[in-house]
C-alpha cells in the first residue's frame, strides 16, 4: 500500500519498485512481487530492463508461463529484441517442455558478442545439463561461463568455482 501511494505522488519510482519485487520475489511471496512491478511498470513503462526481466523471472517461478511470455512481448514492442530478455524466454519454453527450443536460443546467445550475455547463456545452458543428468557437460559448460567471467574482469571466486560442479555433483547422486 505504502508503495503504491508513492506512486500516486509521482516521481522516478522505477528502482524502488524493482527493489521492492526482489525482495518480495526472494521471499517466494510472487503475488505481491507481481503487483508492484506491474505497478511500476504501468507508472513508468520506459524504464529498466531489469524490472522486466524480475517480472518475468516471478511468473516463471510461479508457474504462470503465458503472463511471463507476454512481459517478455511487452518489453520487446517497446524496446526490440535484445539477449537480456532472451534468456527468460528460454526459461518459459523449457518450463513447457519445449527443450530443444530454449537450447537453441541459449546456443545462439553463447555467440553474442556481449560476453555479459554469452557467459549468462553458459549458466542457462550448463542448468539444462544438470537437469538432465548431464554432469561432466555441465561442468565444462560452467567452465566456459567462468572463463567468459573471467575475460569481463568478474571476480570468480577460486572456492566458488570449485564448489559449484561438486555441489551439482552431490545433489544428483
Amino acid at each position: 500500500p505504502a508503495f503504491e501511494e508513492a506512486l500516486l505522488l509521482g516521481g522516478d519510482y522505477d528502482i524502488s519498485g524493482n527493489n521492492l519485487g526482489v525482495m518480495f520475489i526472494q521471499r517466494r511471496q510472487f503475488a505481491q512481487a507481481e503487483s508492484v512491478m506491474t505497478l511500476a511498470i504501468a507508472h513508468l513503462p520506459d524504464q529498466s530492463v531489469s524490472i522486466y526481466q524480475n517480472l518475468a523471472a516471478a511468473m516463471i517461478d510461479n508457474g504462470q508461463l503465458a503472463p511471463a511470455e507476454s512481459v517478455i512481448v511487452a518489453y520487446e514492442k517497446a524496446h526490440g529484441v535484445v539477449d537480456a530478455m532472451e534468456v527468460y524466454r528460454s526459461g518459459v519454453l523449457y518450463a513447457e517442455g519445449h527443450v530443444d527450443s530454449a537450447r537453441a536460443i541459449v546456443t545462439r546467445m553463447q555467440a553474442s558478442p556481449n560476453l555479459q550475455y554469452r557467459a549468462r547463456a553458459y549458466y542457462v545452458d550448463a542448468g539444462f545439463d544438470e537437469m538432465h543428468g548431464q554432469l561432466g557437460a555441465a561442468i565444462r559448460t560452467f567452465d566456459q561461463a567462468r572463463a567468459t567471467n573471467r575475460a569481463l574482469g568478474a571476480f570468480t571466486p577460486l572456492l566458488g568455482d570449485s564448489l559449484e560442479p561438486v555441489l551439482f555433483d552431490a545433489w544428483f547422486r
